[in-house]
């Protein structure tokens, strides 16, 4: 009887294990710089003119003094998303030292220091926990947000704060995806389990 119940159990949780596999645990988007400037969706916060933000092979690139977002609807078809379980990754370069040079993940179009991701800078402003020191090399980061922050967020800005460094200094980001994993997987990772202590009851009852 037990060996049944077992056989049973274990059926069972194979059919919901692949039921939620094949659900989609792992949300991912790209973030398609080309398409969002092509349609007009990067919004100012601030820039020393018209020219300091450009995209060029699917790479954003910021010059001078600027600050730029994106609204997460236009980018991902989101209006917001939990900072719970998910990752912002993508590709970073820069041609000198800003005063601030990074994201900022928030609901506002203004600055935000507690939620601003600062990868290289002279002010000590902003979440210092990444750091980029290979000046016009590529680095990718891979930044696990609920490690940092609470809440949800619908914006993603792009910094190059120059004010008083170099001009000519450049900020530039390419491959930027945003993954999220949701609390069903916990379910997943629960079945998993069961499906290992079930098989290995199994075979001392064979």
């Amino acid at each position: 009887m037990k060996l049944k119940f077992l056989k049973a159990a274990f059926t069972s949780l194979i059919i919901i294990s692949s039921s939620i596999a094949n659900a989609g645990i792992v949300n991912q988007w790209d973030v398609d710089f080309t398409a969002l400037d092509d349609a007009g969706k990067f919004n100012v916060f601030y820039a020393q003119d018209t020219t300091a933000m450009s995209v060029d092979n699917d790479i954003l690139t910021l010059e001078k003094n600027s600050w730029y977002y994106l609204n997460l609807s236009d980018a991902i078809g989101e209006n917001s998303l939990d900072f719970s379980n998910t990752r912002l990754s993508f590709d970073f370069m820069t041609s000198g030292t800003p005063e601030i040079g990074g994201v900022q993940t928030s609901n506002t179009n203004s600055h935000s220091i507690n939620e601003t991701f600062n990868l290289i800078g002279t002010q000590d402003w902003g979440i210092d926990s990444y750091s980029y020191s290979d000046i016009n090399q590529w680095v990718h980061f891979d930044i696990n947000l609920d490690e940092y922050l609470s809440g949800d967020f619908s914006r993603i800005m792009f910094i190059n704060d120059c004010d008083k460094c170099i001009n000519s200094n450049t900020a530039s980001f390419k491959n930027m995806t945003i993954t999220q994993v949701p609390e069903s997987s916990t379910i997943a990772i629960f079945a998993l389990g069961l499906l290992g202590l079930v098989s290995r009851k199994m075979k001392k009852k064979a």
